[in-house]
């Protein structure tokens, strides 16, 4: 290795995940603006290693946290990026986990029935996902109640819940099998 390879520091790739770890870790503690930050750099840095996996879930990540600034315009356009880095990368689930935050922002811009399609659209594409089926489930199941759909409200929250029975049964079980007996449910 020479010098100023040495000096440079970490590849694009492991740089950009690490970013998005910082950023993730700073959005936990309500350090917003230097999640941002770090959001920013690891869409740099993904987007010059040409690492879609970060970049999708940066971008996506991002558009949360801008949405919570008032910044409901700027999260948009992040979080269609976010579908279009996922999909182009032939990922479905987190072009699925872009679509559901897509859905959330629709409807916290009072627009329901965009909600609503594009939550039956991450369905579509992530409901192979135990995670993402009971995530969307749920939101699919507080627009039905806002619409006052209460027997189609409560299906969809009864599916949200066997998802995340089912999710962590087989975390727990998983984690048993592999010898590490905890039987905490995770998540």
């Amino acid at each position: 290795m020479t010098a100023l390879a040495h000096t440079a520091g970490p590849p694009e790739g492991p740089r950009a995940a690490a970013f998005l770890h910082a950023a993730r870790e700073r959005e936990r503690v309500a350090c917003l603006p230097e999640a941002i930050a770090c959001y920013e750099a690891a869409i740099a840095a993904a987007e010059r290693a040409g690492d879609d996996a970060v970049l999708a879930e940066a971008l996506r990540r991002l558009a949360v946290v801008q949405r919570h600034r008032s910044g409901a315009a700027s999260a948009r356009a992040l979080c269609q990026k976010s579908y279009e880095v996922a999909r182009q990368a032939g990922n479905d689930l987190l072009a699925a986990e872009a679509l559901n935050t897509l859905g959330g922002l629709h409807l916290s811009a009072g627009a329901p029935e965009d909600a609503r399609r594009v939550f039956l659209e991450a369905l579509e594409l992530g409901g192979s996902s135990r995670e993402v089926r009971a995530r969307v489930e749920q939101n699919l199941g507080i627009l039905a109640n806002i619409r006052g759909e209460l027997h189609e409200a409560i299906a969809w929250y009864e599916r949200s819940t066997r998802a995340r029975k089912r999710r962590t049964l087989w975390r727990c079980s998983t984690s048993w099998v592999h010898g590490a007996p905890k039987r905490t449910p995770i998540g």
